[in-house]
This record gives C-alpha cells, sequence and structure tokens, in this order.
C-alpha cells in the first residue's frame, strides 16, 4: 500500500511494510529487501501469511541480524505470495520502495511533545509515510473500536489514492 508520489520516506531504522493481502490460499510468503538496484538481497525471510484477505503488516527485525537502513538511501521491498512451492512461477508479488530519512531536530522535537493520538498527522504532514501509516495503526490496534481513529485511517489512504484499500481490514 503506496501513495503514488517518490520516493516513499520512513525516519524508522526497521520500517514497518504493509500490503493489501489478495484473498488466497497460500500459507506462507518471502520478505526481501533489496538494494537501490535490486541487484543485492540485504535481507531474506519467509513470514506466516494469516487466512484471510485484509491488511497485513511487515517489519524488518531491529535484533542484530540486519543493519539498519541507511540515511539517504533507497531500498526496494518485496512480498512474493507463494501460492504454490513446488512451482514458484505463480507468485503473486507486492513491492515497494522506501528511502530512509533523519528527522530534524524541529520535527523530533514536535513528535516527543505531541501525544501518540498526533504522531500520524505529524508524519503524514511531513511526507514521511511508512511512519504515519505505522503509528495509526498501532493506534488502530490498540483501540479497534475508536471511530475517530477508525476515520483517521480512511481519511489517510484515501488522501493518497487508496480508496480501495481505506475500506479493507487492518489484520493484528
Amino acid at each position: 500500500m503506496l501513495p503514488t508520489t517518490e520516493p516513499i520516506l520512513t525516519a524508522a531504522r526497521y520500517p514497518t511494510f504493509f500490503v493489501d493481502l489478495p484473498k488466497s490460499s497460500a500459507k506462507e510468503a518471502e520478505l526481501r529487501l533489496l538494494n537501490n538496484n535490486k541487484d543485492r538481497i540485504i535481507y531474506e525471510t519467509t513470514v506466516t501469511l494469516p487466512s484471510r484477505s485484509g491488511i497485513v503488516s511487515f517489519s524488518l527485525p531491529a535484533n542484530g541480524t540486519l543493519p539498519p537502513l541507511e540515511v539517504g538511501k533507497s531500498y526496494y521491498w518485496e512480498l512474493a505470495v507463494i501460492c504454490d512451492p513446488d512451482d514458484r512461477s505463480g507468485d503473486v508479488l507486492l513491492d515497494g520502495l522506501v528511502q530512509r530519512v533523519e528527522l530534524n531536530p524541529s520535527l523530533a522535537n514536535k513528535l516527543r511533545k505531541a501525544p501518540p493520538r498526533e504522531h500520524p498527522a505529524i508524519y503524514a504532514e511531513t511526507g514521511i509515510w511508512y511512519d504515519a501509516l505505522t503509528s495509526l495503526a498501532k493506534l488502530r490496534r490498540s483501540s479497534p473500536n475508536d471511530s475517530t481513529i477508525a476515520a483517521d485511517w480512511t481519511e489517510l489512504l484515501k488522501s493518497v489514492g487508496l480508496d480501495a484499500a481505506a475500506q479493507k481490514t487492518l489484520i493484528p
């Protein structure tokens, strides 16, 4: 789930990526992080897929197995949904671009002072898409019955042309 503008930014050392997972009987997918030229895999892991379609997230691990994304560098990520483990030619590929930016001191201070409820809007105003979506998803998961947060989710996705995804279920 990506806006049409590029580069798509994050301030996170280990960002979270969101995909609108189609209905499928697939049980697993491969998550890969590649360099800007797509000629070197930096990270690869197999992930278990939920049994239903909807918006799912996958985070890069901050456990020492992967160096943090470098500020100013662009990376590609791919999620290959394995539809048939014996014939990978039919995999469904979902992918995106990410570039890490450094938060300027003013923005970092604004985020420190603001309650978590305001973080998604602050990130969105500055074009830091992955962090806006991640912080808003965290709020939705912690308060699933909060209609204001649900409306903010819909508004954020629609603001970047993701109207169809805005109606999908956010899978925990």
